[in-house]
């Protein structure tokens, strides 16, 4: 029997992307699949805020594994959490923390290289031997899960001319390589847009590139450009309480 974790890598070797429209918990992901979605997958920064929590791993993580439960139960499809990087402050609490959150029934995670405790990244070895530890672990418990790397360096301070665009890829693609040999499935680069540079990107590295949007119509030219994945991050969760807060506003002006 095929696997929820094998499904959703095959997933990034369709015909087409895979698009991902971020939920935030079970009845935005029982939405969304009805809508027609081939897989679910959160945004950590609109689970934290559907619960008043800021994003950083400020959300309890116990909330978090209910939040995964919830949504793995509420749908049929592949799941994959976000889990910012990791919910531990060594690789071996991180590979606990993701262990848990997989036996709850999710088929991949989100794991971000930033610093979680003050700004920046990591050095490249240390997000790799998170990558590494968490691999171990899964397999150790019999377990499997696509691992999405996020890479943060084109969110991270500078200068955005070509010049620093083109270094931002280059430290990209090197900590990417990193990040495959240690065990991840794919690379995420949020911030990324140049379509010039996304293609660079998608010949650069040897695993399905995610890249964020805001909107649908970007998903055409990341498609031509060979972009495997594309997901809206918060962006449906500001969407829906702009809506709500447009709705609320109009019935108490009445």
């Amino acid at each position: 029997m095929t696997t929820l974790a094998a499904r959703f890598r095959s997933l990034h070797a369709s015909a087409a992307p895979l698009v991902l429209f971020n939920v935030w918990d079970a009845g935005s992901a029982k939405t969304i699949a009805e809508s027609g979605a081939s897989a679910i997958a959160t945004s950590s920064w609109a689970v934290a805020a559907a619960q008043g929590y800021a994003d950083g791993e400020h959300l309890p993580f116990d909330r978090l594994v209910d939040c995964a439960r919830r949504i793995a139960a509420t749908v049929s499809l592949p799941v994959s959490m976000d889990v910012e990087t990791g919910y531990g402050a060594s690789a071996e609490a991180a590979a606990r923390s993701v262990v848990t959150i997989v036996q709850a029934g999710v088929a991949g995670i989100n794991l971000e290289d930033r610093n979680p405790s003050g700004d920046g990244l990591v050095h490249v070895e240390a997000a790799a031997e998170r990558i590494a530890a968490i691999r171990k672990s899964l397999t150790a418990h019999g377990l499997d899960a696509f691992i999405n790397a996020r890479c943060d360096v084109f969110f991270s301070g500078g200068v955005d001319d070509a010049a620093s665009q083109a270094s931002r890829l280059t430290e990209s693609v090197r900590r990417a390589e990193a990040y495959l040999a240690a065990g991840a499935d794919g690379i995420f680069l949020p911030g990324l847009s140049d379509l010039t540079l996304v293609a660079e990107a998608v010949s650069a590295i040897a695993a399905p590139l995610n890249i964020m949007v805001n909107a649908p119509d970007a998903i055409r030219p990341l498609r031509e450009a060979g972009v495997r994945r594309i997901s809206f991050g918060p962006a449906p969760f500001i969407t829906a309480m702009n809506g709500l807060s447009s709705a609320s506003r109009a019935a108490f002006a009445a």
